[in-house]
C-alpha cells in the first residue's frame, strides 16, 4: 500500500506542475494496486484524481465515468465533494 500512496502522490506533484500523462501514469499503478487489494475507499481518491486530469484535458465523458467510480468506491465520504 506504501508504494501505491507513493504513486498517488507523485501522480499529484505531476497533475500540479501540468504534466497530464506523467500524472496519469502514475495513478493508473496506484489505481491497479488498490483494485487488486480490494483498497476501495483509497481508490476511490485516486479515481477522483483521474478523473480530474482528465477533466483538465478535456476528455469531458471520461472524467465523468472517473468520478462516478470515484463515488461508488468511496467508503467514506470525506472526498465525496471533489468528486461532485
Amino acid at each position: 500500500p506504501w508504494l501505491a500512496a507513493a504513486h498517488n502522490e507523485l501522480g499529484l506533484v505531476c497533475r500540479v506542475q501540468g504534466r497530464w500523462r506523467e500524472a496519469l501514469n502514475h495513478f493508473r499503478v496506484a489505481e491497479s494496486h488498490y483494485q487488486s487489494q480490494a483498497a476501495y475507499d483509497p481508490l476511490g481518491r485516486v479515481r477522483n484524481n483521474i478523473g480530474e486530469v482528465l477533466l483538465f484535458q478535456e476528455r469531458i465523458d471520461e472524467a465523468a465515468q472517473s468520478f462516478e467510480q470515484a463515488l461508488r468506491d468511496m467508503r467514506t465520504r470525506t472526498y465525496a465533494i471533489d468528486a461532485h
